[in-house]
């Protein structure tokens, strides 16, 4: 059978490695996603201004960003962020939130996600929703 010269296999064949592909880029894509949480937290924690070459007026302070049970961040950390994603301050310190919120209040969630079980964008999701919870039974909920 042939289709405007071509046969029915080859075009069966080459759907087949296109979708293999687009799988494996889906694949990729998730694990990259993981290993962003997985940084923004780790930049985070070892992220700090040197106070010997800033004035005390401008000495930096430590935010928490990602909700009640998150740890303290430098609050320039949004900025340098923004450098490194290429994107808006705003942008940068909601990523680094959701970040933290999922590892500090939701460590299974978080866990699913480097796995590579839950999608990052759905856990950050189910985790925004919970952030009005109490840190203590955040991680239950979801």
């Amino acid at each position: 059978m042939s289709v405007v010269g071509h046969s029915v296999e080859p075009m069966k064949d080459k759907a087949h490695e296109i979708a293999e592909q687009l799988r494996s880029a889906d694949e990729l894509r998730r694990f990259a996603e993981a290993q962003t949480l997985t940084l923004l937290c780790d930049l985070a924690d070892h992220y700090e201004v040197d106070y010997d070459q800033v004035l005390e007026v401008l000495a930096e302070r430590r935010v928490v960003v990602g909700g009640i049970g998150t740890p303290a961040v430098s609050e320039f950390i949004g900025l340098e962020l923004a450098g490194l994603l290429r994107c808006p301050p705003i942008v940068a310190a909601s990523k680094l939130a959701d970040a933290l919120s999922l590892k500090h209040r939701h460590p299974r969630l978080y866990g699913a996600v480097q796995e590579g079980r839950i999608e990052a964008a759905r856990a950050c999701k189910a985790a925004d929703l919970c952030r009005e919870l109490p840190a203590e039974g955040a991680d239950a909920v979801t």
